[in-house]
């Protein structure tokens, strides 16, 4: 063996063992027992909030979502979210048909700190 396999870890055996099909079916029984009397909090009625109640559901799970607010109205949010780089776990969770549906799809794109200052913009304006 050469110093730079051995760098690697080349040479350690990897430790598989044949799991057990009663270990399996173990797992199985402790993971229903725990979905029976296991009730899940989820703290926050946001987008991750939401998402993670919604998985943990259709994975079998009780799920409660704690929500401060008691609209969407209550207080000022952002108008919306980009969703970019959570396509793949919204269509994980079934929904990306339900929001292209929903969706409004915007050009122009302000940014603006909590004094309502913008801080950033891009794409043509609403004059234009």
């Amino acid at each position: 063996m050469t110093e730079v396999e051995a760098s690697r870890g080349l040479s350690r055996k990897k430790s598989m063992r044949a799991r057990d099909p009663e270990e399996d079916m173990n797992d199985k029984m402790f993971e229903d027992r725990l979905k029976e009397r296991l009730t899940i909090a989820v703290v926050g009625g946001g987008i991750g909030g939401l998402a993670a109640a919604l998985a943990l559901t259709r994975r079998g799970f009780k799920v409660k979502v704690f929500e401060k607010d008691p609209s969407f109205f209550y207080r000022r949010q952002g108008y919306g979210l980009t969703l970019q780089q959570g396509s793949f776990a919204l269509t994980a969770l079934g929904l990306s048909d339900a929001i292209v549906a929903a969706a409004s799809w915007s050009q122009s794109h302000f940014i603006f700190d909590s004094h309502g200052q913008l801080v950033s913009f891009w794409g043509p304006t609403w004059n234009e």
